[in-house]
Order: structure tokens, then sequence, then C-alpha cells
């Protein structure tokens, strides 16, 4: 059960109404994710991707660090077994290297809110990665809510069908991070179900960090030089990253699954892209147009659609699926 795997910086709330404390704690965690791709955003005009990855991961190390004790879980994983420890790195190269870069770079070339909007293209691969990896059934009513996702994105992509029919790089390296991370959540789906989530976020970021080190040497990476001219400006963007991007979005997602059902939670989180475009319009001053509503509309019940079709027998299945999402995506 998910509450077994809660992290031990939660605190014993005595509220008479369990629910309201649910609704609010997903309340917190639909707005402090909406945070993350506007920030990012705002952050790469400073930091490269390999510098942002490095931060994130960071970051998410101290998260799992404070919330469920680094070094308990450095000794399971170290006594996983190979096959378990080869899905773990295979993990942190799709959901902790690749994934992470192609979005960051991506948001280099697109905007906020694009990359908001193409980043739901995730529960399009994972229904159909989960079908062919995991065996998972995919029915007529999974192709037809797909279909209308695709067509969301198209709208966008060609704004309104006013634009050439080429893609933008920004957008397509966005959609193919989004494949990223599905890759990663069917790979822990397939081979990793017997353990907990936050143990593969571990070896998700320690994958990462020894990436990040093996690498920057050959690209001559100026990491260093990045921090000591860091805007003085774009410091509280990085701590509202740090906090409410990394830390109080998982946090507060635990604090909702403990108290609601999973399947309550997890169409609601759709609506964070409303949340994460409205943040990137008062941030970022980027528009949001006439043709991002129309696709936006169809990308969002497309995947509310999809959350309701589900491809899972059980609860059971359906709390595992939103868990194995949440951590390694932005936990």
């Amino acid at each position: 059960m998910l509450t077994a795997h809660r992290p031990r910086l939660l605190l014993t709330w005595q509220h008479p109404n369990a629910a309201t404390t649910g609704y609010g704690a997903l309340a917190v965690a639909i707005l402090a994710g909406a945070t993350f791709t506007p920030l990012a955003k705002s952050l790469g005009s400073a930091l490269s991707p390999l510098s942002l990855i490095f931060i994130s991961e960071l970051l998410s190390l101290a998260f799992v660090g404070m919330s469920f004790g680094l070094f308990p879980m450095v000794r399971q994983l170290v006594d996983c077994n190979r096959r378990t420890q080869l899905a773990i790195l295979a993990i942190g190269v799709c959901s902790g290297v690749l994934g992470p870069f192609l979005w960051f770079t991506g948001l280099h070339y697109t905007t906020a809110v694009n990359a908001s909007f193409f980043g739901k293209s995730d529960l399009v691969f994972l229904l159909f990665l989960a079908s062919a990896l995991v065996r998972e059934r995919l029915t007529p009513q999974h192709l037809i809510v797909c279909s209308i996702i695709l067509l969301g994105m198209i709208i966008i992509a060609l704004q309104g069908f006013t634009a050439s029919i080429v893609p933008q790089l920004g957008d397509v390296l966005i959609v193919a991070s989004a494949f990223c991370y599905s890759l990663g959540s069917c790979i822990f789906r397939r081979y990793l179900s017997h353990i907990p989530p936050h143990l593969a976020v571990l070896g998700r970021t320690c994958t990462a960090l020894a990436a990040f080190f093996l690498i920057s040497p050959f690209l001559q990476h100026p990491f260093i030089e990045e921090v000591m001219t860091f805007p003085s400006a774009l410091v509280p963007m990085l701590v509202a990253f740090a906090f409410f991007s990394r830390f109080l979005n998982t946090f507060a997602f635990y604090i909702a699954a403990d108290h609601l059902p999973i399947k309550i939670i997890s169409p609601l989180t759709t609506f964070d892209v409303i949340v994460s475009v409205a943040i990137a319009s008062a941030l970022l001053g980027e528009r949001v147009l006439w043709f991002h509503a129309i696709g936006g509309a169809c990308i969002i019940i497309g995947n509310i659609a999809l959350q309701y079709l589900g491809v899972h027998d059980d609860d059971e299945h359906v709390k595992r699926h939103a868990v194995e999402r949440i951590a390694h995506r932005t936990a």
C-alpha cells in the first residue's frame, strides 16, 4: 500500500474530515506541480540543460534522503539483485538523463505554454507502451481518445492550421521527452513492481548525477561559470523551483493519496496544465491564443477520458500507476 512508503516528513494531522485534507493537499500538489515548466523556462535563460538536470536531481536526492532516509535506501539498492539493478539503471537513463535533457533543451526552442500541453502526451505513450511491454489491454475507446489528444497537439503545433506543416524543434523535443518518461514508467511496471517507487527515484537520481560527471568533461560544460554568473534576479525563481516544483509537489501528492481514492486524484491532476499555462502567461508574458484553447481542450478532455477508461484491472494497480508517474516525472 502507498501508506507504507509515506515520507517520514509527513505530520500526523488531526482533522475531522479526511476528504478536506485530501482535496486541500491535492490542490497544493496541482498548483506546485504547475510551476515546474514556467520556472524551468525562466531558469533556462541562465542555466544549460545539463546544469538544470544536475540541480533538479540534487533536489530530488535531498527530498528522498530527508523523507525516507538516504542510507537505508542505499543499502536496499545495493542489496537488490542484478536484474533489478539493471532495470533501475534503465529507468535512470530514460527518466533521469534523456527525458530531462530533451525537456530542458526543448524549452529553449518552444514556449512554456506549448511545452505544458505537449507534455501531456506522455499518457498516450504510456498507454501504447503498456500494451506492448506489459501486455495491458488496448481498446477501441482508447484509440479514439488518443486520436482526440493527437488532434489537439496538431492544432497547437500548426497554430490552428495556419502555420507550416513542418513541426517546431522545441515541440518535437518535448514530445520525445514525454516518450522517454513513459518508457521509464513502463520499465518500472514491467520489472520493478515489487519495489517502492522512491527506491527507483534514488536509482534514477544517482544515474543522472553520475551521467553529469561523466559527460561534463567531454563537453567542457561550464557549470561553475554558470553558477558564478547566475543573475541575482533569478535567485527567487531558483528557490521557488526547489521548494514548489520539486519538493512541495511530491510532498502534497503523498498526503492527497493517503486521504483520497486514487481514481479521483488521477483525473484532477490533469488540470495542472491549465494552471501551468496561466503561470507561463503571467510570469513570462507568453500569449495564450485561440488555437491553444481549442487544442488544449482536446488534450485535457482526452487525458481525463483516458484516466477514467484506464488500462488497469483494480484500484491497487491504478494507485501504482499514479505513484509511478509522480515519482518518475517530478520527484
